[in-house]
């Protein structure tokens, strides 16, 4: 098992003893995914494909963030954009510009 995959999964744990509801039903879809690619591709999934599967994870809570934006559901635009932030903490910090120069 991944790294990245026993850490979700042992957030799940402590998200459940927290009572923080929310952090938990997340991260239980994002584990739902990953078990369902490791499924379809028949092989376990490591570190650079869970990470994969966060960044697809992402843009599809920016993308339906905005359409709730432009449709002014903001309740919905909230929610989205707090179920990114929670995925994104996943990921590896991304460099600036200034860096990336």
């Amino acid at each position: 098992m991944s790294q990245l995959l026993q850490k979700i999964k042992d957030d799940v744990k402590e998200a459940m003893r927290n009572k923080e509801n929310f952090k938990r039903d997340t991260l239980r879809t994002l584990t739902a995914a990953i078990k369902q690619q490791e499924v379809d591709s028949r092989q376990e999934a490591d570190d650079a494909l869970v990470e994969t599967l966060i960044q697809r994870l992402v843009k599809q809570r920016d993308e339906a963030a905005s359409q709730y934006k432009e449709a002014g559901r903001e309740d919905l635009y909230e929610q989205e954009k707090l179920e990114a932030e929670i995925l994104k903490s996943y990921l590896p910090e991304q460099l600036s510009d200034a860096e990336l120069e």
